[in-house]
This record gives C-alpha cells, sequence and structure tokens, in this order.
C-alpha cells in the first residue's frame, strides 16, 4: 500500500517573505494563506458565520501583506462577499486578481463544452494534483459538497460529478424529518440502531459514489487510476475507502499558488 500523500508534494510551512495572499472562498467559510518562496503558507479559515469573520480576515490581512505582495482569489460564494474582500484587499494596498474563469490548457483539458459553467474551486483543485501526481486520477474533493473528478494520463478531465457532502446531506434530511435522532455511531452497511443508519447512510453514499466514478473512468481509460482526497472531509472518507488514497490538503490554495508562481 502507498502511503498517505507520497508523490504529492505539498506546500512548505515559512516565515519567510511573503509574495502573495491567497483567498479560497467557499460556501460557508473563506481559507488563505501566504505564498512565499518555499511554497504555500499556514492556512488560516474563517467562518462566515462567525459574528467577527471580517474583523478576523482585515488583522489577518494587515499581519500577513509585505511590501510588493499580490492577491489573488478563487471564489464559488455569493458575489458580495467576493466583493467585500476585493475592497478589503484594495484598501490595504494590494493588487487583487480574481482567478478565473476556467479555460483548458496545457495542464488540463477540460471535459466541458463551455468550460467557464465548471467551479473555479474543481479546476484549481484538479491543476494542482495534475502538477504534482504523474498519471491518471480520480480527485474527490468533499467540502461544503462532494464534488468527484476523474484525469487521464494525458491530462484530460473526463468528467465528474456533485453531490452533497455527508453533513450536508443529513442537514437536509433532518429538515424535514426533524424527529430523528442525531447521526452517530459506527459507519456500518449493517447498522441496528437509527443514529447509525443514518450516519452510515450519508458516508457510505459518498463512498460508493467515488467507487462509481472510479469504476467508469477505468473503463473509459483501461487502465486504474489512482484515487486522491482533498478538503475537510477527507480524512474521514479515507478512513471508510478499502482501497489506498492519497492526500492533498488544501487543494484548491495549492492550484491558486501554482496560477501566481506562473504569473510572478
Amino acid at each position: 500500500m502507498r502511503p498517505p500523500n507520497e508523490g504529492l508534494r505539498q506546500g512548505a510551512t515559512t516565515r519567510m517573505e511573503c509574495r502573495d495572499l491567497l483567498f479560497d472562498l467557499g460556501n460557508t467559510r473563506a481559507k488563505a494563506a501566504r505564498r512565499t518562496a518555499q511554497g504555500l503558507g499556514p492556512v488560516q479559515a474563517f467562518a462566515y458565520a462567525e459574528t467577527e469573520v471580517w474583523a478576523r480576515l482585515e488583522a489577518w490581512v494587515a499581519e500577513a501583506a509585505t511590501g510588493g505582495a499580490r492577491a489573488w482569489i478563487a471564489s464559488v460564494t455569493r458575489p458580495g462577499r467576493t466583493r467585500r474582500l476585493a475592497g478589503l484587499l484594495r484598501r490595504h494596498g494590494l493588487a487583487v486578481h480574481r482567478v478565473g474563469p476556467p479555460t483548458s490548457d496545457a495542464c488540463l483539458e477540460l471535459a466541458y463544452a463551455d468550460p467557464t459553467r465548471l467551479g473555479v474551486d474543481r479546476w484549481l483543485a484538479m491543476r494542482a494534483v495534475r502538477r504534482r501526481l504523474q498519471g491518471p486520477f480520480v480527485l474527490a474533493a468533499c467540502g461544503s459538497a462532494l464534488t468527484v473528478d476523474a484525469v487521464d494520463a494525458q491530462g484530460r478531465h473526463l468528467g465528474g460529478v456533485i453531490a452533497p457532502a455527508p453533513e450536508r446531506a443529513l442537514e437536509a434530511l433532518r429538515a424535514r424529518a426533524p424527529h430523528l435522532p442525531p447521526a452517530t455511531g459506527p459507519v456500518t452497511a449493517l447498522a441496528r440502531d437509527t443514529a447509525s443508519a443514518l450516519h452510515s447512510g450519508a458516508w457510505l453514499s459518498a463512498v460508493g459514489l467515488i467507487g462509481l466514478v472510479q469504476a467508469q473512468a477505468a473503463a473509459a481509460t483501461g487502465g486504474s487510476l489512482r484515487l486522491v482526497l482533498t478538503g475537510g472531509g477527507a480524512a474521514a472518507l479515507q478512513a471508510l475507502l478499502a482501497e489506498p488514497a492519497e492526500r492533498l490538503e488544501h487543494a484548491v490554495l495549492q492550484g491558486l499558488a501554482d496560477l501566481a508562481e506562473a504569473v510572478a
């Protein structure tokens, strides 16, 4: 079995001079990191639901920014949040670059007939894996949503799926059936109480979806594809999978750092 992360070059933690500030604006939180000469620095998370989230973000920017630094934003959240962050960054003297829309290039050829319809987060995450991994892969990103995409050995995106992440699926079910108990307990296909059955159903649905994409991608390419996981739910998924999987932490920020480096 291949050890987790073998073959995937992670960003290095560093205190060296910041070259860029990177922002991944998701649906429920923003993640930010510095890009330095040594790679990706420590990642900070800012949940939009927090009362002081914008004050915390501004304090981080004030501390992290250095002379000549630029800001790069990848956003899939509501436009108002993106505009607010861009304004905050400009007040601190940073040149702001909004990344996207996705396009095909020598690194990654997208399957979508209209690549601009692909989420910028999926695009950047696939590019990050493609730059760090030789050969075909399936990338499962588990955050607010679960996205599963396949890329062949030539860098051609074969397509993918989007589904609710396990926790979001459980939230939707509880909203329709509030009498249900909290989802807890062991994850097993033979659950013996409702709490475990709910917990198991949500997570095993994700595992099954990943397996289906892997199987169809293998049939399309005539060979096996390495499985890579990213996102907040990656560790939980990895523990449930029957086969080896590698992890690339903060794949969207890694992809964003790659683009920033290319135009440095």
